[in-house]
């Protein structure tokens, strides 16, 4: 009788592989989740900073008084008086500002209406580890730090 010559992997290795490869993948997803909620609140900021100083250019260029509305997860941009200069732009799922700010407002020259200037506070809420940051718009130059 001929032996037979067996090669390959038992049932028992392969099943120990296949779990180490699931436990790899479940840190890799945890730990890429972390990873995308950070983005998505510093692209919100990145977006606020982008809405204002555009609005202060858009004054500027124009002559005209410019106005930055904000909602509780929005803002929009609007020519004074009453002339809607650009569509919404919507924060991403879960970030808001904390409170909602005054509308700011910045004059033909791209000086703030307010010479005191303006705060803005954006907070990510419903995660374990919520992130809040602020915005400060200068009131002599309209510089948002």
């Amino acid at each position: 009788m001929r032996k037979l010559n067996r090669s390959g992997f038992t049932l028992l290795e392969l099943m120990a592989v296949m779990l180490i490869m699931f436990m790899l993948m479940g840190m890799a997803t945890v730990s890429l989740r972390g990873l995308m909620r950070g983005t998505g609140f510093s692209g919100a900021v990145t977006n606020v900073r982008s809405v204002v100083t555009q609005a202060r250019q858009y004054a500027i260029m124009r002559g005209v008084s410019v106005e930055v509305r904000f909602t509780s997860n929005s803002m929009r941009m609007w020519q004074v008086p009453g002339q809607e200069v650009a569509e919404a732009r919507y924060l991403a799922t879960g970030i808001e500002f904390d409170p909602v700010p005054p509308s700011v407002l910045f004059n033909a020259d791209g000086t703030p209406g307010n010479t005191l200037g303006y705060d803005i506070s954006l907070a990510e809420l419903y995660v374990a580890h919520p992130q809040s940051v602020d915005l400060e718009i200068d009131g002599m130059t309209g510089w948002v730090r």
